[in-house]
């Protein structure tokens, strides 16, 4: 083998790296971007093909995303968090805003599903049940969203994409039964910017 073949080899090998790589993610990328336009296309797996050893052909297949894909992985990371939430919720100490040790462990799992969004808003809400006085309520599950905004944000996601919010018994999850344990719950919302 001459050398020119070795480094046009080395070219189109390189090529189709990159091309595997943006293929692999090519949905986070086009999100990250923020990307708005109505039809995108995308090269996918390409693949060489040597004829008579001497020309070489890359053959491609496109494939078009469209914005509302887009819009279903949002929905999609959203439904990963309303269920991680609801089987495994973030526990406090009582009467505290200390997050228990299995609270840390949710967030951490969230911080994972969240780490590298920074083009969306994430909203914290912090409920409880309608024991105690409303006034104490309310200070608690404040307390308990801005615990929840500062772990994330040690962990390493940036401050101006939390925004959090204690609502206090004002919006039960179960109405007929206020008292409920239900009722005391942390939610996260995501939206784009």
């Amino acid at each position: 083998m001459n050398p020119i073949h070795i480094i046009v080899g080395g070219i189109i090998s390189s090529i189709f790296l990159i091309f595997l790589c943006i293929f692999t993610n090519v949905e986070e990328y086009y999100t990250e971007l923020g990307m708005n336009e109505e039809k995108i296309v995308f090269i996918k797996k390409p693949t060489i093909v040597l004829k008579d050893r001497r020309a070489i052909k890359i053959e491609t297949k496109k494939i078009i995303i469209k914005p509302i894909e887009l819009k279903n992985s949002i929905e999609s990371l959203q439904e990963k968090i309303s269920s991680l939430l609801k089987t495994t919720p973030i526990t406090f100490k009582k009467n505290s805003g200390r997050i228990s040790d299995n609270g840390k462990e949710v967030l951490n799992e969230l911080f994972i599903l969240l780490e590298n969004r920074e083009k969306l808003r994430i909203y914290i809400q912090t409920h409880t049940d309608a024991g105690g006085k409303r006034k104490i309520n309310s200070m608690i599950s404040q307390i308990r969203a801005n615990k929840i905004k500062r772990y994330l944000i040690e962990k390493g996601l940036s401050a101006n994409i939390l925004f959090s919010k204690g609502l206090g018994e004002s919006q039960l999850l179960l109405t007929d039964r206020p008292y409920s344990k239900l009722n005391r719950r942390v939610e996260i919302y995501i939206k784009r910017k």
